[in-house]
């Protein structure tokens, strides 16, 4: 995990220049309902240019480049079990932020968040969403451990 640059206007993918990938996010792991509210937070924050892609068992079989590349695949109920993630592609540091706090504030569930960049890119999607969740996990535990403990609980 990396932390992000707030005040920067430079891109995830490791370069202080460019965005890595295409402007999009993939969504795994949620329920109709959960989908449904994130796209209208979406066109709430006015990011309804950004790509929402829902992740089918297709492409959580397949890299994440295959998924955020995809075209508007269809909404299917994820496997049971799977976890929540959305994976940031396309955007600055300071869009994710964004992003994450509007997510927040909209109360929708819990889930781990993750950007797409060059050493993820050929990556298997659920494999990638488990990796995300253990980091995700191991931060929480750590948070958990420090004086204060955690503000924020995703």
């Amino acid at each position: 995990m990396v932390r992000i640059d707030t005040d920067s206007s430079g891109g995830l993918g490791g370069t202080t220049e460019n965005v890595f990938g295409p402007l999009a996010v993939l969504v795994v792991g949620f329920l109709p309902e959960e989908y449904q509210a994130f796209r209208a937070m979406m066109v709430d924050i006015e990011a309804d240019m950004v790509k929402v892609v829902p992740c089918s068992k297709a492409l959580l079989a397949g890299s994440l480049q295959q998924a955020m590349e995809s075209e508007y695949p269809q909404y299917e109920q994820p496997p049971l079990g799977q976890r929540r993630a959305l994976f940031l592609s396309g955007m600055y540091g300071s869009e994710v932020v964004e992003l994450i706090a509007a997510y927040r504030e909209a109360g929708l569930p819990p889930c781990a968040f993750a950007a797409a960049v060059p050493n993820n890119w050929q990556r298997n999607v659920k494999e990638l969403s488990e990796a995300v969740w253990r980091d995700h996990a191991a931060m929480m535990a750590k948070q958990q451990q420090q004086p204060g403990g955690i503000e924020d609980s995703y």
